[in-house]
């Protein structure tokens, strides 16, 4: 069941996120950190519940908490929600190691039995935050300790800030149907026909998610490649833009050919 709409006493209590700030970014694999401003400008302002049922590393969401005014939000992922919850109780002190192959074969290790500050430091220490057991180490020319550390603290900030609800849902498992037009979704889900190794395409009922949205009661916004599934359902996206992947490294099939990341709302 999806949270409950905060009180404006609990809001009162809220720590204001700076707007004006740079949203902060995580690396992971087939995330909208660059995209996160766009999309958030196709969002609507303010409303009663904001959700995501596909956090991925929470980008989107960063960006969002800092422009936008709803009373309540919820992260969803059925593969990062401990990274959110290590984010959540964790992510305003955790030291960041410099970078080694060394500290890399440490935080695996400590990583299989849940360790905490070993979930946060895996988007810093693995290659594109592709994770210990599919993107290996690497990231020389991403953040440095320093950095890393900023943008946890940030990340930490606006968690609190927000009070934000983290599970690991199916998406099918949410009650979705349940929310009204004052509620709002968005969704960045595994792409058709792709593995980008944060989810797998296999087995995922895309048709379902269509169904759902076509009869959904509250306002969403999709992001997804050019597919005809979507374009047939949906119509016409109303943003596109030609966007290259360089996923060879994780093992996709999508290698460095270039895709149309598309948009479609329902408001």
């Amino acid at each position: 069941m999806l949270g409950v709409v905060a009180s404006m006493e609990a809001l009162a209590r809220q720590t204001p996120v700076k707007k004006t700030e740079k949203p902060p970014t995580i690396p992971y694999p087939g995330a909208k950190g660059r995209m996160a401003s766009t999309l958030v400008s196709f969002m609507p302002e303010s409303g009663g519940l904001y959700v995501e049922p596909f956090a991925g590393r929470g980008n989107v969401f960063f960006a969002a908490a800092q422009r936008l005014s709803f009373a309540s939000w919820q992260l969803n992922d059925i593969a990062t929600a401990p990274f959110f919850l290590a984010l959540q109780e964790h992510g305003g002190r955790v030291k960041v190691p410099e970078r080694s192959r060394e500290e890399y074969d440490r935080q695996k290790s400590r990583h299989k039995v849940g360790d905490p500050r070993a979930i946060l430091l895996e988007p810093y220490l693995t290659f594109s935050g592709g994770g210990y057991s599919k993107g290996g180490y690497g990231g020389a020319r991403s953040a440095t300790s320093t950095g890393y550390t900023n943008t946890l603290r940030k990340c930490n900030a606006i968690l609190k800030s927000t009070s934000a609800t983290v599970t690991s849902l199916d998406w099918r498992e949410m009650g979705l149907e349940s929310l009204t037009s004052d509620d709002f979704v968005f969704l960045d889900p595994p792409y058709y026909g792709a593995d980008v190794r944060a989810y797998t395409s296999v087995g995922f009922d895309h048709e379902k998610l269509v169904a759902t949205l076509q009869k959904a009661r509250f306002r969403w916004l999709l992001t997804e490649y050019k597919q005809p599934l979507y374009t047939k359902k949906l119509g016409r996206p109303f943003y596109e833009r030609e966007v290259q992947l360089a996923c060879s490294r994780l093992g996709t099939s999508l290698g460095t050919r270039s895709r149309v990341e598309c948009c479609w709302r329902n408001y």
